[in-house]
């Protein structure tokens, strides 16, 4: 009789898990959540500002009217800023842009790379100060190897700021380096610092470089220079595709000749 009982107990435990294996209809999916940029497409505002400058850093007096594009953008996503400076692109969804900047009499800008994630706290991008492009206009540009490992050149600088100007308000020149006559600051192997032109007189200056400021060219070597006036600060970015640094603030119209000489 114990056994007997023993058995009956055993046979409902099992029935009793058994019964406990089975599961239920399978419920609904929740919603999923933003995970950053892997996330679902979220919307939201990019905010930030401008103060702009003359093409010797004194302050305008109103920063209305840049226009800030996100770059390919179709249709295109744009706003411009106010008085103030500000700008907000409204409902811009989540992802990685590239912002361009841009206003008469000013170089083309960018920002590369923002990140978005969109959503109710919008992504603010601080401020950038933009100056002018610089009225500096380059002519007579010659270039050629000096003694030893010298390279001499030689070009002229206009408008002539007057003698006993400040170091501030005198103009400057950049020279780009590149293997072609097709060299330009967009399309160049290097460049050096921006140079000061000396005020006073018709404006001609001349400097001499080291083969040391070439390093990317090889002696023997035919280099071609192209020289672009621009301001103190040059609204410098890196644009991200290409590697390639950009001075945005040259005054393309005041772009000089082509000169080149072969490397020392």
């Amino acid at each position: 009789m114990i056994k007997k009982i023993l058995n009956l107990t055993a046979l409902a435990v099992m029935m009793f898990l058994t019964a406990c294996k089975k599961t239920g209809p399978i419920g609904e999916t929740g919603a999923a959540g933003a995970t950053g940029l892997n996330g679902p497409k979220l919307k939201g505002n990019v905010v930030g500002f401008v103060t702009l400058s003359d093409e010797f850093g004194v302050r305008l007096a109103d920063y209305a009217g840049f226009k800030i594009t996100v770059a390919g953008s179709n249709p295109e996503k744009s706003t411009t800023t106010d008085a103030d400076g500000k700008y907000l692109l409204t409902d811009v969804e989540t992802g990685t842009y590239n912002l361009e900047f841009t206003k008469v009499g000013f170089g083309l800008f960018k920002r590369m790379s923002v990140v978005h994630i969109g959503g109710t706290a919008p992504t603010s991008l601080g401020n950038n100060n933009l100056w002018q492009t610089a009225q500096t206009i380059v002519t007579n540009l010659t270039a050629v190897a000096g003694v030893g490992d010298t390279v001499i050149i030689s070009a002229k600088a206009t408008p002539v700021q007057p003698t006993g100007s400040a170091t501030s308000i005198q103009r400057r020149v950049r020279f780009f380096f590149g293997r072609t006559n097709a060299v330009t600051y967009l399309n160049y192997a290097s460049t050096f610092n921006q140079l000061l032109v000396p005020p006073g007189g018709d404006g001609s200056f001349t400097i001499k470089l080291r083969r040391s400021n070439f390093q990317v060219f090889n002696a023997g070597e035919t280099c071609h220079i192209i020289g672009y006036g621009l301001s103190p600060l040059e609204n410098f970015y890196t644009d991200v595709n290409t590697n390639v640094g950009i001075y945005s603030g040259v005054n393309i119209a005041g772009v000089s000749n082509v000169a080149n000489f072969v490397m020392p």
